[in-house]
């Protein structure tokens, strides 16, 4: 069973709610917060994948991915 939860964020006014309902952008926050679970160990790997609906190895590889963008922002910073 699975429950849907809503979070409420805050972004300047030149943000409009239409950018925010971009279907890339909802997917990838939603991989953000599986990840930060999954970095505290409120959720196990698997599980991680499942909320996700993906392998345990495409669990992996977007774990692999979000570390490279991490890096290289901290890199040109």
């Amino acid at each position: 069973m699975s429950r849907k939860f809503v979070l409420e964020l805050e972004f300047p006014e030149d943000v409009s709610e239409k950018d925010l309902e971009d279907a890339e952008i909802k997917k990838k926050s939603k991989e953000v917060v599986v990840l930060e679970l999954l970095r505290k160990k409120k959720i196990s790997q698997g599980k991680a994948a499942e909320i996700l609906g993906i392998t345990r190895n495409e669990l992996f590889d977007l774990m692999a991915k979000y570390i490279f963008q991490f890096l290289m922002l901290r890199k040109q910073s």
